[in-house]
C-alpha cells in the first residue's frame, strides 16, 4: 500500500482533509467497501472516492498518482 498525503484541498479547515492509498486489486476493494455500506463514487481515472467518517476525502487507486 501507498499512502499520498496532501498539503491542501478546496475545503477551508485545517489539517490532512484529503488522501490517496494505491491498491494491487481495486475491484476487490470496491466490493469490500460496498459490502461494509460505504457510499463510493468513482470518477474517469479508475478511481473510487468516498469519505471518511470525519468528512475528509480518501481515493484509492490501483495507478497511484505522481508527486
Amino acid at each position: 500500500m501507498t499512502l499520498l498525503l496532501t498539503k491542501s484541498q478546496v475545503r477551508p479547515k485545517s489539517g490532512v482533509q484529503y488522501f490517496g492509498i494505491q491498491v494491487s486489486d481495486l475491484s476487490s476493494i470496491e466490493k469490500r467497501l460496498q459490502t461494509g455500506g460505504v457510499a463510493l463514487s468513482e470518477n474517469a481515472n479508475g478511481q473510487i472516492k468516498f469519505e471518511d467518517p470525519e468528512g475528509n476525502q480518501v481515493v484509492v487507486s490501483e495507478n497511484g498518482w505522481v508527486n
